[in-house]
């Protein structure tokens, strides 16, 4: 320093960081569980245009902010056709039906992060560790029902 003073610590020299070419219109996604959508002849074509919007509008964290209406609205599908649709995605673990919002009793949605992850990774790695111990402990409890049943 030009004064003389000494400063305790060390420099960090840190790299500047690169905007992303998508802004934050992006996401990962696992190339192994698309295989398996691809080979499973149940995703049929609405099935697959839902989930591919669900993709297209994922939010940080995994959060799907929607509505039923708006999809139908959006692909020109009938209602009725979108729930049947995101049924099938719930039923096959591909979203998860999250928590109620606190504001009113509508459910919120995820995708599931071994399809596909946006936001930090650090995040992506607590979720799963989440999801794998929400199996284990829901095997145990069915297990112990059995023995005690």
């Amino acid at each position: 320093l030009r004064t003389g003073e000494l400063l305790d610590g060390v420099p960090v020299i840190r790299r500047r960081k690169i905007p992303s070419s998508y802004g934050d219109r992006w996401m990962q996604q696992s190339q192994d569980e698309l295989l398996n959508i691809a080979k499973n002849r149940l995703f049929t074509g609405e099935i697959l245009r839902v989930f591919i919007y669900l993709n297209g509008i994922l939010d940080f964290d995994n959060w799907l902010y929607t509505t039923s209406s708006q999809i139908a609205s959006d692909l020109q599908m009938h209602r009725q056709n979108v729930w049947r649709s995101l049924n099938f995605l719930i039923n096959q673990d591909v979203v998860l039906v999250g928590r109620r919002s606190s504001k009113s009793s509508i459910l919120t949605y995820r995708l599931n992060p071994y399809f596909g992850w946006k936001g930090k990774i650090v995040h992506l790695n607590q979720e799963i560790r989440r999801i794998k111990k929400a199996a284990k402990d829901a095997k145990s409890e069915t297990e112990s029902k059995k023995t005690s049943g």
